[in-house]
């Protein structure tokens, strides 16, 4: 969200995000030690989720982005 924020190249580390998060899920969803749900379902589950989450990840980009939050903060030097 930062890079979004900034305006700089977002976009190069978006797109792995989106790729794996569906395989993640998917994974989750099908695999014996996660919920066990046929393979087809976990498919649509996976994409749907991986819509949700791009999705929210804009909308609370966007409006931070509009409300100008400070996202570069200074830190004070503490004595050593």
């Amino acid at each position: 969200m930062y890079l979004f924020i900034k305006g700089k190249l977002y976009v190069v580390f978006l797109i792995p995000v989106i790729v794996m998060t569906p395989m993640t899920v998917i994974y989750i969803l099908n695999a014996k030690i996660g919920f066990n749900i046929p393979l087809n379902t976990s498919y649509i589950v996976g994409t749907f989720i991986t819509i949700i989450v791009t999705a929210v990840f804009f909308m609370k980009a966007v409006k931070n982005k509009n409300e100008n939050i400070e996202v570069d903060v200074q830190l004070e030097k503490e004595a050593v």
